[in-house]
């Protein structure tokens, strides 16, 4: 059902319901506190908890285009992607929203930041993006592939990957600065 959030308080064990305040779909998720934590969605949705997911309250995107990513890299700073290159920049938290260059009119599906400065966004046709001053301005990395990018996550200094269509995953070991199949690395 669309805007449903699903709620445990006991590891997993049990889910529940909750009101997310929207009816519209809900793609991506964020939480960097205990208790805060952000979704996005189709319809230009954010919604915002400050209560461990009891209740959503509805922030504005500043947007018209769908959302499917975010990500907090800290607590002040979030980053949300979406349809037609589509970045939003918060640096409160989640409460107010501005639109910052991607450079790309793809669609970016994901995104994840290794360090509160070096964020990685992905999307269709192999699209890469990283950043290095929190999301502000983004550069394009060659990715090595046509196929388009669903997901991207870091572990560590420096390793990164990202995963998308046909089973395609890309891996990087400085930070998101080069990407190669895993094979060859």
């Amino acid at each position: 059902m669309g805007g449903t959030v699903r709620r445990s308080t006991d590891g997993g064990e049990t889910w529940s319901d909750q009101s997310s305040g929207t009816v519209n779909d809900l793609l991506g998720l964020a939480c960097w506190a205990p208790g805060t934590c952000l979704a996005v969605g189709w319809g230009r949705t954010i919604v915002r908890s400050t209560d461990g997911g009891r209740t959503w309250r509805s922030q504005p995107s500043g947007t018209t285009n769908d959302l499917y990513g975010v990500a907090c890299p800290s607590p002040g700073t979030c980053l949300a992607v979406g349809d037609r290159g589509t970045i939003r920049r918060s640096t409160n938290g989640g409460r107010t929203w501005r639109g910052e260059r991607s450079g790309t009119t793809n669609l970016l599906t994901g995104v994840a930041c290794r360090a509160p400065s070096t964020c990685l966004a992905v999307g269709w046709a192999g699209t890469i993006l990283r950043s290095t001053d929190g999301g502000k301005t983004w550069r394009r990395q060659s990715s090595g592939t046509a196929n388009d990018l669903y997901g991207v996550g870091c572990a560590g200094p420096g390793t990164c990957l990202a995963v998308g269509a046909n089973g395609t995953i890309r891996r990087s070991t400085d930070g998101g600065s080069t990407w190669r199949s895993p094979a060859s690395q």
